[in-house]
């Protein structure tokens, strides 16, 4: 019975230590309105490296290092160009691999003045 247990532990053990953990990172602006033009977006979190891109809906932006706790990336007229929820998200260019949760960023309909 000792022994199972341990198998169950270190089964356990072995699941929570293949993980992969985040960083959680925030954006500034978290949104925009739909054909406001292009948009300089920072990305800010911790222990960032200059191998990271920021993708939007998938694909990657111009991005630029700025420290290890903020990135700039562009992001074009034509990316705001229809309302929509879009995903965000740093991948490792040097790896390939993600190195970010998504996180949502909301092109908007504007209101029309009253």
């Amino acid at each position: 019975m000792r022994f199972a247990s341990l198998a169950v532990f270190f089964g356990v053990l072995t699941s929570v230590a293949s993980a992969q953990f985040f960083p959680r990172i925030g954006l500034t602006p978290q949104n925009a309105a739909a054909g406001s033009g292009e948009l300089i977006l920072t990305i800010s979190g911790r222990s960032f490296t200059s191998g990271l891109q920021v993708m939007w809906a998938g694909e990657p932006r111009p991005t630029r290092f700025i420290d290890a706790h903020t990135l700039k990336a562009t992001i074009t007229a034509d990316n705001l160009s229809k309302p929509d929820l879009v995903q965000v998200s740093l991948t490792d260019t040097n790896s390939g691999e993600a190195a970010s949760d998504p996180i949502a960023f909301m092109v908007y309909v504007p209101l029309a003045a009253p």
